[in-house]
């Protein structure tokens, strides 16, 4: 209601307008927001104003006034308004219109062009002409609606999409400034002018408490199988919320059947859980109410759900859930879709097995058990028996999620977030194993996950389920011998940089800054900036090592630079003089290019450095320049000797075609594998040459 103002001064009297105190009476009594689209009964959205008092009240000089969700300025829309609204009885405010569907509203008494949402916004009457924001004093009624920023107490829920009939009705007449609590939405609009026959009294006939729809269970809208049996249809169920996701994406929650959990299921019995897809939901519920849920049974990328704009209400008095324990996997699909998102708590030990979409999407791949998995062909032979093992690598696996949709590389939010679970103390590395501290839900977001029960942003999550460990080795380990051998791939370490060359693009970090090349002829850092970083982590680890010879992977060979002139050592010789300088002292030397080097050779190469004072070169390095190895870097072979004592050993440095690209043999071990085998098979017979 608009405030009222008192002032006093001394030998006058001012005297309140009783037009413009009769005014802050008018309450707004329907909205419909969905005008023209299709399966609408009117062609255009309106507002009902409704004036409770026995006077009639002028609109001169007042508006109807709408903003958007989350705007947080001025009025996106505004209405003057003129006429007055008879005493008792309504007014009738036209709004816009989404298309042509339906019939014209009832001679409306006023015609703006302000068009809302149907789904989601604030809509208020101001005093003022003016633009204004919602939460201005000029406000004499509001509306919040959907997920409105700035309703009366809570927004009230607009369930259904623009194709959903149906308006938010004042229930009963009240006015508690709380719209959640004052509008109620019908599946029947209904305009009234003016001209509309009016009560006796100035309240509002009640409207009749309808009769409350049949509660059907989560378990018959999960259903035994895959997907849900009631797929479209709009259904009532109730439970207690187990998971809460305001953030990340999600925009939801999930609910299981009160009572429920604690017993182990069986494939091909009917989960208790069910997400439900409402981003009032996600902001307005909490892990443990109560509620009840009004929405339509769909499929979601395989994930069971309530969506159409879900009608949900905080009630009270339901029993707890329970969650699950899982002794181990449910091995099939069948059996954790009994479990579908549902609350469950992971018991025994998991292993990471690849941590390759934590970068982007925050995920973590788990193995069931003390051991990550294996590519099936680095165990058995490809066919039938690579086939059997991939197929019990599936029974063993599953995802843990950060209940999040982000995709760290490209979602702006995300790039301002720390990653989930990661941190100096969690590195989270392969092979790591994890054990779960608290429950998780079961769901299928693209595959089968663990979901933690919010959103987990950083390490340090309260929502964080697993307890990690940093099992990394602080030291090397002792081998033995007189000479110690290490290979270490330097990933394009290039002197040459990427700003330097002509028409190189680069990516950037999160801030825009440039760091590496992007489709350049050089492939490392782009600025001086980047390669100090780069180059400072490479020396601190290989000097970090005891090896006597180190075997480089990526090495620029800076002669195969087309835009610069330097020899092929040159990146070589750099990396040398900076270990060296922060060893303090001649630590390594470097052996120099072959004589002959492969005319078409990739721009990056191996490479050998040693240290001088335990071990000598023997003769010249070598190049093997079989056509296998065309499209990948060529073995590079050099024979040392351990100073002063030792037989002559030979090192070979090779770096064969990636998996990432090329023919595909159908072997299921990756791409090129025709090129590899090609390549293996080159270098024994070449190294028994020697």
């Amino acid at each position: 209601m608009l405030a009222s103002a008192a002032c006093a001064v001394t030998g006058l009297v001012v005297l309140a307008s009783p037009a413009r105190a009769a005014v802050t009476d008018l309450v707004v009594n329907e909205f419909y927001g969905r005008g023209g689209s299709a399966s609408q009964p009117y062609t255009h959205k309106f507002v009902e104003l409704y004036n409770p008092t026995a006077t009639a009240v002028d609109l001169a000089g007042t508006s109807v006034q709408y903003r958007s969700a989350t705007g947080t300025g001025p009025a996106n829309g505004v209405g003057a308004l003129a006429g007055s609204v008879p005493a008792g009885g309504y007014f009738l405010v036209q709004l816009g219109s989404n298309g042509s569907t339906g019939a014209a509203l009832p001679n409306p008494d006023a015609t703006v062009t302000v068009n809302p949402s149907g789904t989601t916004g604030t809509i208020w009457l101001a005093s003022t002409t003016v633009a204004g924001t919602p939460d201005a004093d000029t406000v004499i009624d509001k509306l919040g609606y959907g997920t409105s920023n700035a309703p009366e107490g809570t927004a009230a829920p607009y369930p259904g999409s623009n194709t959903t009939p149906g308006s938010l009705n004042r229930t009963g007449g009240a006015d508690t400034d709380d719209n959640a609590a004052d509008f109620t939405f019908s599946s029947t609009a209904t305009p009234q002018n003016s001209g509309s026959a009016t009560p006796p009294s100035p309240t509002p006939t009640p409207t009749p408490t309808p009769t409350a729809a049949p509660i059907t269970p989560i378990a018959a809208i999960q259903g035994a199988g895959a997907s849900t049996p009631l797929a479209g249809q709009r259904v009532v169920t109730e439970g207690v919320v187990t998971a809460t996701y305001p953030t990340g994406g999600f925009a939801g929650i999930y609910v299981q059947t009160a009572g429920t959990g604690g017993a182990p299921k069986a494939a091909g019995t009917a989960s208790d859980g069910i997400f439900v897809y409402s981003s009032w939901a996600a902001a307005n519920t909490r892990i443990g109410d109560c509620v009840t849920v009004t929405g339509t049974a769909a499929e979601y990328n395989g994930l069971t759900q309530l969506s159409g704009n879900p009608y949900v209400t905080v009630t009270t008095g339901c029993v707890p859930v329970t969650p699950t324990r899982l002794a181990t996997l449910p091995a099939t699909d069948a059996e954790k879709e009994a479990y579908e998102g549902m609350l469950v708590l992971p018991e025994g030990p998991y292993t990471i097995t690849n941590n390759y979409a934590m970068n982007q999407y925050g995920q973590l791949g788990l193995a069931v058990g003390t051991e990550p998995l294996y590519q099936a062909t680095d165990v058995v032979l490809p066919g039938a028996d690579a086939a059997a093992y991939e197929a019990a690598n599936l029974t063993k696996y599953i995802t843990l999620d950060d209940g999040s949709s982000w995709n760290y590389l490209t979602n702006t939010a995300a790039k301002n977030s720390p990653l989930p679970y990661l941190s100096a103390g969690t590195p989270m590395r392969t092979a790591s194993q994890v054990t779960f501290t608290r429950p998780v839900i079961l769901d299928h977001r693209f595959q089968r996950n663990y979901q933690p029960t919010g959103h987990v942003v950083g390490a340090d999550s309260a929502f964080v389920p697993v307890a990690s460990e940093n099992d990394r080795e602080s030291t090397v380990a002792a081998v033995g011998g007189n000479v110690q051998l290490a290979s270490f791939n330097v990933l394009n370490y290039f002197t040459d940089l990427g700003r330097d060359e002509p028409g190189c693009a680069a990516y950037t970090d999160r801030m825009g800054t440039p760091v590496s090349t992007n489709n350049c002829e050089v492939r490392g850092a782009y600025t001086p900036e980047a390669f100090a970083a780069q180059q400072a982590k490479l020396v601190s680890a290989i000097n970090g090592t005891d090896a006597e010879v180190v075997a480089l992977m990526e090495v620029e060979n800076a002669a195969g630079i087309s835009w610069i002139d330097h020899p092929r050592d040159h990146a070589l010789a750099h990396l040398v003089d900076e270990l060296n300088a922060a060893a303090g002292r001649t630590r390594w030397a470097y052996a120099p290019s072959p004589v002959v080097t492969p005319f078409t050779e990739d721009v990056i190469r191996t490479a050998f450095i040693y240290d001088p004072a335990k071990v000598q070169l023997l003769g010249a390095s070598q190049i093997d320049l079989a056509d296998a190895f065309a499209n990948a870097r060529y073995p590079l072979a050099q024979k040392f000797k351990a100073t002063k004592t030792g037989n002559p050993l030979v090192v070979v440095a090779n770096h064969f075609k990636s998996k990432s690209s090329g023919d595909d043999d159908g072997t299921g071990q990756g791409l090129s594998n025709p090129s590899r085998v090609a390549q293996a098979t080159q270098l024994a017979a070449w190294v028994a040459e020697m």
